[in-house]
């Protein structure tokens, strides 16, 4: 039997994250979304809850730990998604972040995503869901970087290089839908201006 392959769903503070719960409603394929959140088996719980067939589940990601890691890492051996967010950098975690072009201006984008992606090996998968009418949405699942796992000499000049195309397609979906990104934090730290 073909064993399914796990991947990362690459997303941003952009559009609807409803996406990714019908991502994995139609598709029956197991979904783990990494959050920040000391709160995920409460969530989790809510999810069992509300929608007791939808196969979802938080992976939470907590400073200092890596246990995560471990769990995100089962998760796409296990041939599932997970659904991470690539445009927001925690202050404690600014050694592992770039400074890229962003709507014109530089802006501090995370590296651990790409990281991460550089040393699962797994495929990484661009992911957006976009507002275009009333009660009309357009999904968008776009290839972004290919399986095999990096070496680790190159892999923060790849995580660098994989931040920027990221920053560039983000900033692609901003201009078209500019009312639909997230931004609630100071994205833009390092320009004094």
């Amino acid at each position: 039997s073909q064993q399914r392959q796990g991947a990362i769903l690459l997303g941003s503070h952009h559009g609807s994250s409803d996406l990714l719960r019908s991502v994995a409603e139609r598709t029956g394929v197991p979904l783990n979304v990494l959050i920040f959140s000391a709160n995920a088996a409460r969530i989790n719980d809510f999810f069992e809850r509300l929608h007791p067939d939808l196969k979802m589940r938080m992976i939470p990601f907590e400073l200092g730990s890596i246990r995560w890691v471990f769990d995100l890492k089962a998760a796409i051996e296990r041939g599932e998604f997970v659904g991470v967010l690539g445009d927001r950098v925690w202050e404690s975690d600014r050694e592992r972040s770039v400074s890229v072009t962003f709507l014109g201006r530089r802006a501090r984008f995370p590296l651990g995503p790409f990281l991460l992606q550089a040393v699962l090996g797994c495929p990484m998968i661009l992911t957006g869901c976009f507002r275009t009418g009333a009660g009309r949405y357009r999904a968008v699942a776009i290839p972004f970087a290919s399986e095999g796992v990096v070496p680790r000499c190159d892999r923060r000049k790849y995580a660098e290089e994989l931040a920027q195309r990221y920053a560039h397609e983000l900033e692609r979906w901003c201009l078209r839908a500019p009312y639909q990104w997230f931004n609630f934090f100071d994205f833009w730290p390092d320009d004094a201006a």
